[in-house]
């Protein structure tokens, strides 16, 4: 049976996990240019961290827009574990 855990990441300790899924993802996978990938916006974000059997997995960051509005952006998962998420 698979563990799966979503933690708020630790940052900078988990960004490299982060920063890897999300270029496997948007930059191999999708074809997206690094500089719109990694665009400044992480230093002022919550970022979240999926773990599947202690493998991080996946990851989403959550940026506050204003004390009201919370926007989830870079959400992305593996090819290899999203169907067992």
């Amino acid at each position: 049976m698979s563990n799966l855990v979503i933690k708020v990441a630790e940052l900078p300790k988990d960004f490299p996990a982060i920063e890897a899924i999300r270029k496997s993802v948007f930059q191999e996978e999708q074809g997206v240019d690094p500089a719109l990938e990694f665009d400044g916006k992480d230093v002022i974000s919550d970022h979240l961290i999926a773990y599947l059997n202690v493998e991080a997995v996946g990851t989403a960051r959550i940026r506050y827009l204003d004390e009201k509005t919370a926007k989830i952006e870079r959400l992305a998962v593996f090819c290899r574990r999203r169907r067992n998420i």
